[in-house]
């Protein structure tokens, strides 16, 4: 099977990696950083697979291959325009055979502001007031590997994320509930993770054309 990966942390090759090694036939990792990439490279370059690493700006639909799989991480949440978000969209389409699955990860735009300090403990914070209106921005930061990472979302309701995926020719839209996993339990405890799943900071979407 053929996979792509959108996303951040595409640099550090993990999961990209993680995919290979649960039976992809050939992986494809895509930043719209030229930087990111040639690092992606190196370490590739060091330690070869069937990953292969491009340069993309999945904001201007561009068609590479036809994939069973379209998995991005943070990335049509930084759509600034309506018109962003449904071209970021038809790249997705695009390059995903018929029946092929779309996973996305992002911002919650639609989180409540009130609850922002009850998700600071793991480790994201907003950093300007809440978005007003459709197209406002959402500065927020993210402890990874023990450093600050900071990133710029942009809000859309769940209704236009809706449209765009409907329009660009999704069939089946599913909105997921986060789950913990068993080693994050055992880990941290079950009543530590309550808060993440009540006020809810990410979304988790499954689109399948």
């Amino acid at each position: 099977k053929r996979i792509i990966y959108y996303g951040n942390w595409v640099r550090q090759g993990r999961v990209c990696e993680t995919i290979e090694k649960k039976g992809a036939a050939r992986v494809m990792g895509m930043d719209y950083f030229a930087e990111m990439i040639k690092l992606a490279q190196i370490k590739e370059a060091q330690s070869p697979s069937c990953v292969e690493y491009r340069q993309m700006n999945m904001f201007d639909p561009e068609q590479l291959g036809n994939f069973y799989l379209v998995v991005a991480f943070s990335v049509i949440s930084i759509a600034s325009t309506k018109e962003e978000l449904l071209n970021a969209c038809k790249t997705i389409t695009m390059n995903l055979k018929q029946g092929g699955r779309f996973i996305t990860v992002g911002l919650n735009p639609e989180q409540y502001p009130k609850t922002y300090p009850f998700t600071e403990k793991y480790g994201f914070k907003v950093l300007n007031k809440p978005p007003q209106k459709e197209g406002d921005s959402l500065l927020s930061s993210i402890m990874a590997d023990g450093k600050e990472l900071f990133f710029e979302d942009y809000y859309f309701t769940h209704d236009s994320y809706e449209w765009a995926f409907k329009t660009a020719g999704f069939r089946e839209i599913h909105w997921h509930k986060p789950v913990i996993s068993p080693e994050g339990i055992e880990k941290y405890g079950k009543t530590f993770w309550q808060d993440f799943i009540d006020y809810q900071m990410s979304i988790y979407i499954e689109c399948v054309k």
